[in-house]
Parts: structure tokens; C-alpha cells; sequence
């Protein structure tokens, strides 16, 4: 799939889901692959598209203005970025932008994902994830 037809498609099911909104009021999302961000947005609404679940995974700390500093996050260290459920299976998706790579932790997670009968995928661009997925979707 390319980015434009996810984009069409994000449209017209806003049109589906709203038929008394107006065309003109139905927003038009452009999907990317040019950021982190984007890419991860665009991974996401296309596993949505296919009738899974995803959501994006935050393992960051967080600031916490009452202490004046980061509290550490409860999410281990090395989670992925996506987590998923197609057809009954997890899948977890890190995603590596530019010359990003994988800590010894995520790589401990990649193993432990793999080993409890999961899938595991870097996605780095859009035209790999879209190979990768049409081929686990079939």
C-alpha cells in the first residue's frame, strides 16, 4: 500500500463514519514517512485499516513539575514503539529513523518477543513496513 492510498482511505472512512459532515469538513491526513513521528502515525493507521489494534508505546520518563525532574517510566526499558494485534497475534514494531539504532535492551526484547511466539519488526521506512505487512497479512 502506498501512502496516498492510506490517506484515501483514512478519508473516506471519516466519510463512512460522518455521512451528514460535509465533504469540505472532512479533514484530509496526509501519511508520511519523512520523521520518527510520521512514520509511526502512518504504521499505526494503516494496521487500524487492516482491522487490527495498535498503539504507540511511551517508555520515556515524564517530567513532574511537583519534584522538578523525571520520574522513570513503568513501561520496561527496551518496549517497542508499537505494539499490535492482527488476526489474534502480537507484534511488536520499533521503529528506527535515520541512523537510529537498537539498544542491548531492545534487542532483549526482540528475543523475548520472538521467543514467546510473537512478532518482532524494525521498521525504518514505509516501503519496508508495507512489504513486511502484506506478507504477514496473507
Amino acid at each position: 500500500m502506498k501512502l496516498k492510498d492510506l490517506s484515501s482511505h483514512h478519508a473516506e472512512t471519516l466519510r463512512k463514519k460522518y455521512p451528514n459532515v460535509p465533504e469540505y469538513a472532512i479533514p484530509h491526513k496526509k501519511f508520511s514517512d519523512k520523521s520518527a513521528n510520521e512514520l509511526t502515525a502512518s504504521i499505526i493507521e494503516a494496521i487500524r485499516q487492516a482491522g487490527g489494534w495498535a498503539t504507540r508505546i511511551n517508555s520515556g520518563g515524564i517530567y513532574d513539575k511537583k519534584f522538578n525532574g523525571f520520574r522513570q517510566s513503568t513501561t520496561q526499558s527496551g518496549t517497542a514503539d508499537v505494539h499490535c494485534c492482527i488476526g489474534g497475534k502480537h507484534i511488536s514494531i520499533e521503529i528506527k529513523f535515520g541512523n537510529d539504532k537498537q539498544s542491548e535492551a531492545q534487542q532483549k526484547v526482540q528475543q523475548q518477543i520472538r521467543a514467546a511466539g510473537g512478532l518482532y519488526f524494525i521498521a525504518r521506512n514505509w516501503f519496508e513496513f508495507s512489504e513486511w505487512f502484506e506478507k504477514i497479512r496473507k
